[in-house]
């Protein structure tokens, strides 16, 4: 099973949000519904960035990794934007970008 990052947008604020799952369909519900507590009440959230991973240590790692860049202006180098989420990206352990599972 792949493990998705994610980057989410707050359409009203403008901040951003970073995090891991394996279903980002169903995270994004959960973080659209108020479910999550660091997102609930500063929707509505819209997916900005993908990479996807075969592992969760590598997701976890790549997480960490944009959460402590993130005061650095990562999201401009990755050029967040509101894409859709389908144009995600594949990085395997060697850091190789290939396109998402089938």
């Amino acid at each position: 099973m792949a493990y998705t990052v994610y980057i989410l947008k707050s359409e009203s604020s403008g901040r951003f949000y970073t995090g891991y799952t394996e279903n980002l369909e169903q995270r994004l519900i959960k973080h659209r519904a108020g479910s999550t507590k660091t997102t609930r009440n500063r929707g509505p959230w819209k997916v900005a960035y993908t990479e996807l991973f075969e592992t969760k240590e590598e997701a976890t790692k790549r997480e960490r990794e944009l959460k402590r860049l993130k005061s650095r202006g990562i999201y401009e180098k990755l050029k967040v934007t509101c894409a859709p989420f389908h144009g995600a990206r594949f990085r395997n352990a060697t850091g190789d970008v290939k396109p998402p599972l089938a």
